[in-house]
């Protein structure tokens, strides 16, 4: 055979081309728990059936509830807006989502998620009363200008 060369970064070249390097062998991964949290945001000023229909606000919808859940989540899905009948002076559009954060190991999950809940809920209850989740929904999509948050609605399906 024909002599090899080592290059400085320890790549062996050979007449013909270079051998390939091994590939790498991934660390194990420790187990984690999937931890999820169902709530809503009442929202007037959205039509429910465009909300549904446009992934960009549904994105916007996901980034916001991300921004203002205080680092409690590490996605959002699950995302659905339903109109509420219009008997009702200021019925908003309920828009339903499933916050989910991975922790890693499986002791006490359910204490873990008892707390993410409360880490998620004392934010976003926060920041639909100070408005703060209004204005990143609003700066996320132009879509949201008209929008309001019906802030009584939504802090009782955080709480």
């Amino acid at each position: 055979g024909a002599a090899c060369e080592s290059t400085s970064c320890g790549v062996v070249q050979v007449v013909g081309g270079c051998a390939p390097s091994p590939a790498p062998t991934p660390a194990p991964t420790p187990a984690q728990t999937m931890v999820k949290v169902a709530s809503s945001v009442t929202l007037e000023g959205i039509v429910a059936t465009e909300f549904n229909a446009d992934e960009g606000m549904k994105a916007a919808f996901a980034q916001s509830v991300l921004d203002s859940a205080g680092g409690a989540f590490d996605e959002v899905i699950d995302i659905e807006a339903v109109g509420r009948r219009r008997r009702l002076a200021g019925a908003g559009v309920g828009v339903s989502y499933t916050g989910v954060a991975r922790v890693v190991g499986t002791n006490g999950a359910a204490s873990v998620g008892a707390d993410l809940l409360e880490q998620a809920s004392d934010a976003l209850t926060a920041a639909v009363g100070d408005g703060s989740f209004l204005t990143t929904l609003q700066a996320a999509d132009t879509a949201f200008a008209a929008a309001t948050v019906d802030v009584a609605a939504t802090q009782a399906a955080i709480g």
